[in-house]
């Protein structure tokens, strides 16, 4: 059985199978977890719907600026975006693990990722071993 949404509730959340399986120990409770991501996917769309609205204001008064200082804001505004954009891929990745019935599970090794890293970032797609090994290797970012 995997998970299933339906208008916005975890019907099944397949405890057993994933107790059965011995890939995800002790799971924060689901129902919340979906709760906060929705509510971090919702805040993500509103900061991009804020920032296009700075941005048309940023390029409103672009005569009033010299180009080093254009420039520059739009690079802090391009970095934020991007950053924005990164972490809402993430939420909703989660959320497909989530439906899916994988949710908890270490993207990297298939084990379990602890329920208090799950409580700390819903969105996590790591255990802690593996997040430490991919560090050094690639550009880790927290949330």
């Amino acid at each position: 059985m995997t998970a299933s949404c339906k208008e916005g509730k975890i019907e099944d959340l397949s405890a057993n199978r994933r107790r059965e399986s011995g890939k995800i120990g002790a799971v924060p409770d689901l129902v919340e977890i979906e709760g906060r991501l929705f509510a971090e996917r919702r805040e993500l769309l509103s900061e991009f719907a804020a920032m296009a609205l700075e941005s048309d204001e940023l390029s409103a008064g672009w005569q009033d600026r010299d180009s080093a200082s254009e420039d520059e804001l739009r690079e802090v505004e391009f970095t934020r975006r991007d950053s924005r954009h990164r972490r809402l891929a993430l939420v909703d990745e989660a959320l497909i693990r989530l439906r899916e019935g994988t949710y908890g599970v270490c993207l990297q090794c298939e084990g379990a990722i602890a329920a208090k890293r799950l409580r700390s970032d819903p969105a996590s797609t790591m255990c802690i071993a593996c997040a430490k090994a991919t560090e050094g290797t690639t550009h880790f970012h927290t949330f």
